[in-house]
């Protein structure tokens, strides 16, 4: 089973992380880990798995002294590699921002900031072969315009998703986001969105993922 890594040199902050993944990885049906890194590794650790993070991946290792962002991400991207991690969750601080940018760049992975929220809003099982995969989120928009970000997924492979108004409709759409993938064996196709500002508001949502096999006429369509 993958994993939702946690992570944050505040640990107190890494706490509030690990609560919050917990909600997230019952939709996915992930697990909860975390990291502890530099020289209050140990303690740290210890407080993390008493929450309910397992496993804990800690290191005091000399060259973490200082915490450098650029070690961090050396660390941490080595864990996600060797683990089977599919989503990590940082710190919202100043060395928390710099380093999802440092090791987005590091896995070829989408980094969003400042988010406030993170759910998933649908998921799809495809079998092994080349599928075109295709996927639009339609919802109408509260008092306040909303910065939303969504990003579809299948295997190791992401598209982010724009937002778009419709000011006849007033509804907001996000398109952009397909991509052609050949899988070897059974894998996940999911959307997952976040809100970083705003209030959505939604008074519904319309969700359509459409996967459509290479050589055949057959596609599955989850609403």
């Amino acid at each position: 089973m993958t994993a939702i890594l946690v992570y944050s040199e505040q640990t107190d902050t890494a706490l509030e992380l690990v609560a919050a993944a917990r909600g997230l990885a019952a939709q996915l049906d992930l697990t909860v880990s975390a990291a502890a890194l530099g020289a209050d590794a140990p303690a740290a650790a210890a407080r993390l798995a008493a929450h309910g993070a397992a496993p804990v991946y800690a290191c005091a290792d000399p060259a973490l002294e200082g915490l450098d962002t650029a070690v961090v991400a050396q660390a941490l991207a080595g864990i996600v590699e060797q683990a089977g991690v599919s989503v990590v969750l940082l710190g919202s601080t100043r060395r928390g921002r710099e380093l999802g940018g440092r090791l987005a760049q590091r896995l070829g992975a989408g980094c969003i900031t400042d988010a406030t929220s993170l759910a998933s809003i649908g998921t799809l099982s495809l079998g092994a072969g080349s599928w075109f995969l295709t996927s639009r989120l339609s919802f109408q928009a509260g008092a306040l315009t909303p910065v939303v970000t969504c990003q579809l997924k299948l295997s190791t492979a992401r598209d982010q998703g724009r937002v778009i108004l419709d000011t006849v409709n007033d509804l907001y759409n996000f398109s952009e986001m397909s991509m052609t993938r050949t899988i070897t064996a059974t894998s996940s196709a999911s959307v997952a969105c976040n809100e970083s500002a705003g209030s959505l508001g939604a008074a519904y949502f319309d969700l359509q993922v459409l996967a459509l096999k290479a050589g055949t006429l057959t596609d599955t369509d989850l609403d």
